[in-house]
């Protein structure tokens, strides 16, 4: 391989962590009113404890949480494509967009999945800096991290 093909693949190396960083990102739940959320919104509903025994025939037992989206609101219930359920045991079942009508009086509270900027940002400072870290530890050595040992250097 070339000296400049070798420059440009440790590049890309080296810029790949910050690609996945920007795909990923970071993300919150931010409280909103269940009467106010549209459809097509991704959102968490947890179950009120009071009625959660009342939703396990729809359910199953335990269910804490529902991550989901809006497929319609009404004043009586908030149908959800439903992907995840969490139980009270922590753990996560998958629902594949299972529509299901939850009434509002089992409703505890909704949120709504948020982008933030905050977070991304501290996060890829973070990725900055270890980028740094590494790259003023092991520098430019072509040899490094490529599979080849270095020729032993013989005294003169």
């Amino acid at each position: 391989m070339s000296r400049p093909a070798r420059s440009a693949s440790r590049s890309v190396r080296r810029a790949l962590p910050a690609a996945l960083l920007l795909n990923v990102a970071c993300y919150q739940y931010v409280a909103v009113a269940p009467s106010v959320v549209p459809e097509g919104t991704d959102v968490r509903v947890r179950v009120a404890d009071a009625t959660r025994d009342e939703l396990t025939r729809v359910l199953g037992p335990r269910a804490v949480s529902l991550d989901g989206r809006v497929v319609s609101s009404s004043d009586a219930s908030l149908t959800l494509a439903v992907q995840t359920i969490r139980r009270t045991s922590g753990s996560y079942e998958s629902w594949g967009r299972e529509p299901v009508a939850i009434p509002r009086v089992a409703i505890a509270d909704v949120t709504r999945r948020q982008f933030s900027a905050w977070r991304s940002g501290v996060l890829a400072a973070g990725v900055v800096a270890l980028g740094l870290i590494v790259s003023r530890t092991f520098g430019d050595d072509p040899d490094v991290g490529s599979g080849r040992v270095p020729p032993p250097s013989t005294p003169r």
